[in-house]
C-alpha cells in the first residue's frame, strides 16, 4: 500500500502539477515508475511465498522466516528503484519496469487468490479485485468515446486509475479478512478458553479452601463439646 500511495503521489506531480520543463519532472517520473514496479513486485512476492498463510506462524516459531523475506524485499525493491532512477536511458527499461511488473503481478496474484481457499467474505473481495481489473482495461477501447463526450476531464487514464484503486482496496480487504478470520478469531478463542480454564481452576481452589475451613470448624466444635462434658 505504501508503494501504491507513492505511485499516486508521483503520478499526480508528474502528470498534473508540474510543467514539462520543470527540473523535478524527471524525478517524479522515476518515482512513479519505481513505486509502480515495487508495488507489483511486493504483491507477487507475497503470493509466490504464500506469506499470508505461513509467514505469521513461521515468524512466531522463530525460524528466521520474517528476516529472510524482509531481506529479499529490500534487495528486490532496491534494485527496481535503482533501475528507475539511473537506468531509464536503457531502451524499453521504463516500459519493462512500469508495464512488465504490473502484468506479471496481475497474473500471479490473480491466480493466487483464485486457487487458495477463501474464508469469511474473501470471495466478495476477489470479485472486487477482478471487477477493478476489468474496469481498468475497459478504458482503453472507450478512450475515444470518453474524450469525445467528456472532453479532457475523463479519459482512459482516469478509468485505469479507478480500476487500480478498486484492485488495491479489494486486496487490502482480502488480507484484512484473512487476518481477522484465521488469526484474530483463533487467538480470541484461545484467550477465552484460557480465561474459562483459569476460572474453573480458581473456583475449584476456592471450593477446596471452603471445605477445609468447614472441616476445621467442625473439628473445633467437637473439641469444644468434649471439653464442656469433661
Amino acid at each position: 500500500m505504501g508503494f501504491y500511495a507513492c505511485m499516486n503521489i508521483a503520478a499526480l506531480g508528474s502528470h498534473c502539477l508540474l510543467p514539462r520543463s520543470s527540473p523535478w519532472q524527471q524525478i517524479f517520473i522515476s518515482m512513479d515508475i519505481g513505486a509502480t514496479a515495487c508495488a507489483g513486485f511486493s504483491a507477487l512476492y507475497a503470493s509466490i511465498t504464500d506469506e499470508l498463510s505461513y509467514g505469521f506462524r513461521a515468524a512466531d516459531e522463530g525460524n528466521g522466516s520474517k528476516k529472510y523475506h524482509v531481506l529479499n524485499l529490500l534487495l528486490g525493491n532496491g534494485t527496481l528503484n535503482m533501475l528507475a532512477f539511473i537506468g531509464l536511458h536503457i531502451p524499453f527499461m521504463a516500459e519493462l519496469l512500469y508495464i512488465g511488473t504490473a502484468v506479471v503481478s496481475i497474473i500471479i496474484v490473480g491466480t493466487y487468490i483464485c486457487c487458495r481457499p477463501c474464508c469469511g467474505r474473501q470471495r466478495c473481495f476477489v470479485w472486487l479485485v477482478f471487477t477493478g481489473g476489468a474496469a481498468a482495461l475497459s478504458g482503453l477501447p472507450l478512450d475515444a468515446i470518453l474524450c469525445r463526450n467528456l472532453g479532457p476531464h475523463v479519459n482512459h487514464v482516469t478509468i485505469l486509475f479507478v480500476g487500480c484503486h478498486m484492485i488495491l482496496v479489494g486486496l487490502f480487504l482480502y488480507v484484512q479478512e484473512e487476518l481477522v478470520v484465521r488469526y484474530d478469531t483463533v487467538a480470541g478463542a484461545a484467550t477465552k478458553e484460557a480465561i474459562a480454564t483459569a476460572a474453573v481452576d480458581t473456583a475449584g481452589k476456592e471450593a477446596v479452601t471452603v471445605e477445609r475451613a468447614g472441616s476445621g470448624t467442625a473439628v473445633g466444635g467437637e473439641n469444644a463439646s468434649l471439653r464442656k462434658r469433661k
